[in-house]
């Protein structure tokens, strides 16, 4: 989060502390029992926040020598201060936060921020201990069968890897980055809107249409298209963001044949993603962490994931405190993302979410020397279908 005005630093390191009181999930961390990794509660007193001064606030999520270690916490708060401005940067583990409940956290936070800053307290309230999974929820859903534990040692050993060879695939981490992204402001947001109601296709397909398409068009082979579900629209009644943190889960989409446009494309996606959640493919643990038959196609060259955040909330903060931007930096793509870099593929990652009523598509990863004009071409594969269409 870019913000702006007078932000209350010891404040800001008391929610933290306290924060990390009321989730024992974010005091735990990580460790393997042989080959499978397991929480385990930490008993260290909470962390604070960490400062760092001298970075450039608009292309820096982080300092530079920030370092992460699950074994010793999963979650971090990082301020960079600036003569203006300055960035609250919150990095949650994928295993305690989804992207769903990683917003609910956020916003606890800085409601938790402002009760300390004009109260001078925070209000009572009972440890929150570790959430069921999204599997226990799902199993007592219309879509039953989903399995209880990923069944680790079956879902990291694929026929087609070299084990011997991983360590010289596996790129070394990249350190945080913002992503570099396009935005369709209020109007154009409102037209793809709109078409989506015309269509009865989801903005979702039609942006991942857009994204498939901007591949062919700046002369890559068709991508296989990796894309995140959130599972909490299967659960009735609804889970609440606290009581199941990893409800993403992911679908896949191959086919050679693109169409003529758009919306012919996103009509393929939509109408594959309700296929896929009413036969089970998606909700069922070990079938959406194995490799998929799609990677060992060799007409496959490429993988596209992205990762759809959906709209962003601006939490609520003191008066003398102004957002100015709230953008991701890491995501739940990443993860699935390795799979197909594993098998060979070539890989692009990107954000899809809305912020004050503008839609926003980012490149997290890939090609850095291609972004400008594979989001160049995501524009324009929009804006032509809303303005062909409605």
């Amino acid at each position: 989060m870019l913000i702006s005005g007078e932000l209350d630093i010891q404040a800001l390191n008391d929610t933290f502390i306290e924060i990390q009181l009321r989730h024992e999930s974010l005091r735990s961390v990580i460790h393997k029992d042989g080959q499978i990794p397991q929480f385990v509660v930490g008993h260290q007193p909470p962390r604070p926040i960490r400062i760092f001064e001298g970075e450039d606030l608009y292309t820096r999520p982080t300092g530079r020598q920030a370092a992460f270690d699950q074994t010793q916490q999963l979650v971090y708060v990082d301020l960079l201060t600036g003569e203006d401005h300055a960035r609250v940067t919150f990095f949650l583990h994928h295993a305690i936060a989804d992207g769903r409940h990683g917003s609910a956290l956020l916003n606890e936070f800085w409601n938790l921020y402002v009760q300390r800053v004009e109260e001078g307290r925070f209000p009572p309230a009972g440890t929150q201990r570790f959430a069921q999974s999204g599997e226990y929820f799902l199993n007592r859903t219309q879509y039953p069968g989903a399995d209880p534990t990923v069944k680790a040692d079956e879902a990291l050993h694929a026929p087609l890897w070299d084990e011997a060879a991983l360590a010289q695939k596996v790129p070394p981490p990249r350190e945080p980055a913002l992503a570099n992204q396009i935005t369709l402001e209020k109007l154009g947001r409102a037209s793809l809107a709109r078409l989506s109601h015309v269509e009865s296709i989801s903005i979702n397909s039609l942006v991942s249409a857009a994204l498939i398409r901007a591949h062919v068009r700046s002369g890559y082979p068709v991508p296989i298209y990796f894309y995140p579900v959130d599972l909490r629209d299967c659960v009735t009644p609804p889970v609440g963001p606290t009581e199941a943190t990893n409800l993403f889960s992911n679908a896949w989409f191959g086919d050679n044949e693109i169409g003529p446009d758009l919306v012919t494309l996103a009509r393929k996606i939509h109408i594959q993603l309700d296929r896929d959640l009413t036969e089970g493919t998606i909700h069922r643990t070990r079938v959406r962490n194995e490799p998929t038959p799609l990677l060992s196609d060799k007409s496959f060259t490429g993988a596209v994931h992205a990762t759809h955040l959906g709209r962003i909330r601006i939490p609520r903060l003191p008066g003398n405190v102004l957002v100015r931007d709230i953008t991701p930096c890491f995501a739940s793509a990443l993860g699935p993302a390795m799979y197909s870099f594993l098998y060979g593929r070539e890989v692009t990652v990107y954000t899809i979410d809305s912020l004050n009523q503008r839609l926003r598509v980012g490149f997290l990863a890939g090609n850095h020397e291609k972004s400008d004009e594979l989001l160049g071409h995501v524009e324009d594969e929009l804006t032509a279908a809303t303005g062909t269409r409605i």
